[in-house]
């Protein structure tokens, strides 16, 4: 990656550092007691007024779901770690980053149900957990269709991946099922 096209950075990294995926109001406990111990982080995130990156030692602004930029912006660095607490959109990025620094890591399915509602309500059915009514699809016609024949109203309509709230919104009428749907997957990353 040219120089002029690398991950805004403040410091060099910290040698033996902890990588932490996500520096949202969340994670600040998590940069906390790294304080506390002494463990060096680089926080990663790609919002430059993170309120955790004050804490880190290093501050990556890069997308916690680009495992590929976050190593490529590490460079020969080897963090002592890679968390990603608060955050199941990162889980996946985790899981990369692990393998790819030989960490012990989650198995990807555990990391892909946290992270996919769809793939987590179908694990929790397979093992006779009982849940609420959903659909998913990858086309919006057919969600529209199945949610207005299948589903009570009002509902909720939420990305698949999505995390904190983002792109939610509260369906009372079959009409506005629609506008929801494009609403939800503009917040979607897949």
């Amino acid at each position: 990656m040219p120089t002029d096209q690398m991950p805004p950075c403040r410091i060099p990294w910290p040698q033996n550092a902890l990588v932490v995926l996500g520096a949202s109001e969340e994670q600040i406990p998590l940069y906390r007691e790294a304080q506390r111990r002494g463990i060096p982080t680089i926080g990663v995130d790609m919002r430059p007024d993170a309120p955790a990156f004050r804490l880190a030692n290093a501050a990556l602004e890069v997308s916690t779901r680009d495992a590929d930029a976050i190593a490529s912006a590490l460079g020969d660095t080897r963090p002592a770690g890679i968390v990603c607490g608060a955050s199941d959109a990162a889980l996946p990025s985790w899981h990369t980053l692990g393998r790819r620094y030989g960490f012990p890591y989650v198995y990807p399915k555990s990391a892909l149900a946290a992270g996919d509602k769809a793939a987590f309500h179908e694990i929790a059915a397979s093992c006779g957990v009982a849940g609420y009514r959903w659909v998913a699809s990858d086309d919006p016609d057919e969600i529209v269709a199945k949610a207005a024949a299948e589903l009570r109203f009002p509902l909720a309509v939420k990305p698949v991946d999505g995390s904190g709230s983002k792109g939610v919104v509260r369906v009372t009428r079959p009409d506005d099922l629609s506008a929801a749907v494009a609403h939800a997957r503009s917040f979607s990353a897949s």
